[in-house]
């Protein structure tokens, strides 16, 4: 299969990876391994951006140990601000989805 995923900032992901997101997530490949269900939910759990970090890094080892998706490309997306508009602000995500929110400046 192919389709686009475009997960949050946050790293947490949870709702594409995990054993119980095949059926209640986007875990559209179903899918499943223990100890990435595990880790994805310590890492649920941690507080600590740094100990967050070396959770999520042992789940994308193990994603590509398995081989669990084959990530074709991931684009690059520049924007512009300008003053001849309102509305103009950078998300995480980049300027494209808030781009509903853009106005003509008076």
């Amino acid at each position: 299969m192919m389709l686009s995923m475009t997960p949050s900032p946050d790293p947490d992901q949870y709702n594409f990876w995990h054993s119980t997101a095949i059926d209640s997530g986007f875990n559209d490949w179903c899918y499943s391994n223990e100890q990435v269900d595990e880790l994805l939910e310590q890492g649920r759990r941690e507080t600590d951006p740094a100990k967050r970090k070396a959770i999520y890094d042992q789940v994308q080892a193990i994603l590509a140990e398995d081989v669990a998706a084959v990530f074709l490309y991931h684009p690059k997306v520049l924007s512009g601000l300008s003053n001849d508009f309102t509305g103009m602000t950078e998300g995480p995500a980049g300027q494209y989805p808030l781009l509903y929110k853009v106005t003509p400046a008076n």
